[in-house]
Formats: structure tokens, C-alpha cells, sequence
């Protein structure tokens, strides 16, 4: 008789998540940061550290000038501001609908979230760093509503007061008449489309992966505030458990530290001065295909997880990312940026 499945504990769900995280880190922390950070310092036409005493010191700029000639044919296709998506009727009862549709993604994604700025730097992180990387959900936050309220009764002071989450922040009373003229907060529940670039540094994939579609694994690692803890619903019972400290940066540090060398503002900031809701942690936003509730069945969860801890646990539905490279691999995540195929021709016309 088969051994019967198990639903999956903490710790069992711990060392699964450090284990994907742990390769896919090390993965990235190898000969990928090199290249993605040199991509930028090349793409920069900053010195390639060859340099010979008395000899020219111009460094040829071939990276950039193929970027910098390509972009601008890229964004006239895809980011003129028109149609990026356009949704096709089946019928004639499905035009007026379809015309719609298209008309409301169109100005949600162009206007809402900024279409050209979020299709521009898609485009260039994919040239430049091997993989573009587009991040694409429905964020829900929670946030204070505040309230003025004036001639409020003693009765109604104490419906309005036993609702969930309501607060009185302020109460007048009125000697003319008994009421009340109160400030009270609510916190409320609000949801908005997200359409945001992820620096490729930021993005985490299991080694074996050939596409996001087929990844066990993937994860959007980044530094977020106590406040936007917050905001996102975590409890203070688990951010009061949390240990805010300066981590170490890792693969991250020196593609940060290329990025930003072109005007002196690569130095990473220690947050451990900042006051209580700005104080930053290392979250990790897991997507992971694991046999969590012990059916046999391997099911996608999203998982956050933070200080060595998952804080939350869900089954989701889909990995909230896509990607585009400018040179595809074959069965491989990671194609080839421009930086692979020029970086020899840039460092021989630069030597010569």
C-alpha cells in the first residue's frame, strides 16, 4: 500500500522556498550579474579597466549607438500611444463590445499605468541585461479614509463607532443640542491594476526553467518599507517580529552599483536610521508550484516571505510575469543581449 500523503508543515515549506531561493541566487550571483552589470557599464562607455599610461583613453561607445539606434524604431511600433491591444469581435452582436474593450485596456494601460515609460524600459533592460522583465496584477491595499461628521447624536455615534475598523479621531460636543461633530478614519480596501518593470536583478527563476510559464519556481526579491507592509494587510504581530536589518545585497549590489554609476548615485543606502514605517526588509513574492495540501498534486502558491519566514500562504491562479529577450536561446530562460554580441567588437576598436 502506498504511503499516505501529507499536508505540508511550516518548516517542510521553509526549507522548500530557501532551497529554490538559494539556487536560483547562487545561479544569478555567477557569471549572469557579471554580465548583465558590465552590459550597463559598457552601454555607459565607461573605462574597461585595460587601460594603458600614455595611450588613448576614448572608449569606443558601440553598445550604446546599437541600442540607441534600435530603440527608437522599437517604441514607434509598440509605444506610439495607440493600439496595444485590440480586441477582435466574433461576431456582428460582438463589435460595439469589442471596440469597448479595446478602448478601456488601451487607456487603462497608456494612461493609467504609464504605457510608454513601463514599454521603453522593457525593452531596454531586455537589450541591455539579456531579459526584459514586466510585472502585471491586481494590487489591493488597504488605506485610511478619513471622515467629518457634524450634529451626530449619541445613538448613531455608537453605530457608526461598532463598525469594523472604524476609529474616532476627534468628537466636538455641541452644548446647544447634545450632538456631536466627530473626525473618525476607516481603513478601506482598495484595488487598482499594476502594470510595473522588474529590475532584471530582481527577478528570480529556477535554474532548469525554459520559459516563465513552465518555471517551478520564480520570485520578485526586493527591499520594501514596514509601511508597505502595512498597507498590503500583514499584521503587527508579525512586523513586530520581524528583523529590519541591513542585509547583504548579493548579486544585486553590483548590477545596482553599475546602474547608477553614471551620476555618483550608486551608494546603497543603510536604512537603519529611518524612522519606524520606513524601515526595509528583504521581501521575496514566490510563485511555487508545491504539494502543499498533501493531495499528490502539485498546486501554484503565492507565497511571501520575509526574514526567513512565509508571513503569507495562498494558492494563486497565475505568475504574475512575462519576459522578452532580443536573441532567444533555445530551451533556455536567459537569450542573449546586445552586450554578448558586441562587447568584443566595443573592447578591440576601444584597445586599438
Amino acid at each position: 500500500m502506498a504511503n499516505k500523503i501529507e499536508k505540508m508543515d511550516d518548516d517542510e515549506l521553509q526549507n522548500v522556498l530557501s532551497s529554490y531561493i538559494n539556487q536560483s541566487t547562487a545561479f544569478q550571483e555567477n557569471e549572469l550579474s557579471r554580465q548583465m552589470a558590465e552590459g550597463l557599464k559598457y552601454y555607459y562607455g565607461q573605462p574597461l579597466g585595460n587601460e594603458i599610461e600614455g595611450n588613448s583613453t576614448v572608449v569606443s561607445k558601440d553598445l550604446a549607438d546599437a541600442v540607441d539606434w534600435i530603440m527608437p524604431n522599437l517604441m514607434n511600433i509598440f509605444g506610439n500611444g495607440e493600439k496595444v491591444v485590440e480586441y477582435e469581435p466574433h461576431g456582428a452582436e460582438d463589435i460595439e463590445e469589442a471596440k469597448q474593450a479595446t478602448e478601456y485596456v488601451n487607456y487603462i494601460y497608456n494612461t493609467r499605468c504609464d504605457g510608454f515609460s513601463i514599454t521603453y524600459q522593457w525593452f531596454k533592460d531586455a537589450l541591455l541585461c539579456k531579459n526584459g522583465i514586466v510585472k502585471h496584477y491586481w494590487e489591493v491595499k488597504e488605506e485610511p479614509v478619513f471622515d467629518y461628521y457634524t450634529g451626530v447624536d449619541e445613538e448613531t455615534l455608537e453605530v457608526m463607532l461598532a463598525e469594523d475598523n472604524v476609529e474616532l479621531l476627534e468628537k466636538t460636543k455641541n452644548a446647544f443640542d447634545n450632538t456631536y461633530d466627530i473626525k473618525v478614519s476607516k481603513v478601506e480596501k482598495v484595488g487598482c491594476l499594476k502594470v510595473e518593470n522588474v529590475p532584471p536583478e530582481e527577478f528570480l527563476i529556477n535554474v532548469e526553467a525554459k520559459s516563465i510559464d513552465d518555471a517551478e519556481f520564480v520570485a520578485h526579491r526586493r527591499q520594501v518599507t514596514a509601511s508597505y507592509l502595512r498597507t498590503i494587510g500583514v499584521s503587527e504581530d508579525v512586523i513586530e517580529d520581524i528583523s529590519f536589518t541591513d542585509e547583504n545585497w548579493g548579486n544585486q549590489e553590483q548590477i545596482y552599483t553599475a546602474r547608477h554609476s553614471i551620476d555618483s548615485t550608486d551608494q546603497l543606502i543603510n536604512s537603519s536610521h529611518l524612522n519606524d514605517s520606513q524601515r526595509k526588509v528583504w521581501l521575496y513574492e514566490c510563485y511555487v508550484l508545491v504539494d502543499y495540501d498533501g493531495d499528490g498534486i502539485s498546486e501554484l502558491r503565492r507565497i511571501l516571505y520575509v526574514d526567513n519566514k512565509a508571513i503569507s500562504n495562498e494558492e494563486w491562479d497565475m505568475k504574475p510575469f512575462s519576459a522578452l529577450t532580443p536573441n532567444i536561446v533555445s530551451h533556455k530562460f536567459y537569450g542573449l543581449s546586445l552586450y554578448d554580441q558586441l562587447k568584443d567588437i566595443q573592447e578591440i576598436k576601444t584597445t586599438l
